[in-house]
């Protein structure tokens, strides 16, 4: 019998939110208040294709998928900043972290990393883990993502 299972997951997130400095004595260091909303849009498609033989008698080829899709809205709060160091503070070191619910029943994310200033802009390479936690008669009950992301900022 052969089989052929296929798992496609895709995937939207998008965090929009208002930012407000507080207040820091070190100016080598900032850190933002936020608040804001985070949707996460997802569709599971899981594919089968059966066939093959039992024996000496063949079997009909059987095949199909099925598919669960989700948006969820929740809204969230955290922090943002960075700290600089160095001979001439272009050395940085950026975070971030929020925590919500809404349709989820708990959703946060967690971003640091290194970056570097140069006079046209900023690059920088992080880490970044977000986790979903989702109430009750969802399709899913738990998801995370996490992994490397590298970015520039350009200065006008």
């Amino acid at each position: 019998m052969t089989r052929r299972p296929e798992l496609d997951i895709k995937g939207t997130i998008w965090t929009t939110a208002v930012e407000y400095r507080l207040a820091t004595s070190d100016p080598a260091f900032t850190v933002d208040a936020l608040a804001g909303v985070r949707m996460f849009n997802m569709k599971n498609t899981l594919g089968w294709n059966f066939t093959g033989s039992a024996g000496s008698h063949p079997l009909a080829g059987r095949s199909g998928s099925t598919a669960v899709s989700d948006t969820l809205w929740d809204a969230i709060v955290g922090v943002k900043g960075n700290y600089t160091f160095g001979a001439e503070r272009q050395w940085f070191v950026p975070f971030y972290f929020d925590i919500g619910t809404g349709q989820s029943d708990l959703t946060y994310q967690i971003v640091g990393g290194i970056g570097y200033r140069y006079k046209w802009g900023d690059v920088v390479a992080a880490w970044r883990y977000i986790d979903y936690n989702m109430k009750s008669g969802k399709p899913l009950e738990s998801m995370n993502f996490n992994g490397p992301m590298i970015g520039a900022t350009w200065r006008w």
